[in-house]
């Protein structure tokens, strides 16, 4: 007991950084993706829910079960951010992973990825981390994944629909892509009025007859 102690420590330290981050860090810096649905450089809304730390539990679990992996001890801290370890029972390949997912809709900033990356080095069974981010993450923080203490791979809303799209069970990524942060934005303007399809949702226009 007291190895199996010793061992999620510091996953539990730094979990509680990254909740200590996340409600009294700055959040500034530049944006790789984001859903948090306040409009973009085009007044556009982006009307749909957010998913929900429950949901993007089980989209987690449902997407690792269509790439073959075991899920084991997934969890909902207070703050809503998931943790489960994924272990890989495949020859060669086998391992465990570590992961924690987040649906804030806010870009993660390199500090709180840092702060993961530090807590999963004391799992010395680990072959790496996974961090799931709704809101995407700063370009600090994608830089800084790259020189991190152990191997660490970031996804986004967007990346996360299209691994759901590749490897998700049978209409799940049509499901996902209800919620903001997942795929195109449902189009509206920030005074209410509705602006319709996007531009990937407009319909084609006719053929034009052909001239004698």
């Amino acid at each position: 007991m007291f190895a199996v102690a010793v061992m999620v420590m510091p996953l539990f330290v730094g979990l509680l950084l990254i909740l200590l981050i996340a409600r009294f860090a700055p959040h500034g810096g530049s944006v790789v993706s984001s859903g948090d649905g306040s409009g973009g450089p085009n007044g556009v809304r982006d009307e749909r829910p957010s998913i929900g730390a429950d949901r993007l539990k089980e989209v987690l679990e449902q997407l690792a079960d269509g790439l073959g992996l075991q899920v084991v001890g997934p969890s909902i801290s207070s703050g809503g951010v998931v943790e489960m370890t994924l272990c890989d029972l495949k020859p060669l390949s086998a391992g465990r992973i570590l992961l924690l997912a987040t649906a804030e809709e806010r870009p993660l900033e390199a500090a709180e990825v840092l702060a993961f990356a530090e807590s999963a080095r004391g799992d010395n069974t680990a072959r790496k981390a996974v961090v799931v981010a709704v809101g995407g993450f700063t370009r600090a923080a994608r830089a800084a994944s790259v020189g991190a203490v152990v191997p660490l791979e970031l996804i986004s809303g967007a990346e996360l629909l299209e691994l759901v799209e590749a490897h998700g069970a049978a209409q799940q990524d049509e499901e996902l892509a209800a919620f903001r942060g997942f795929g195109p934005a449902h189009s509206s303007s920030l005074d209410g009025k509705d602006n319709g399809p996007t531009r990937d949702q407009q319909p084609a226009a006719p053929e034009r007859p052909e001239q004698q």
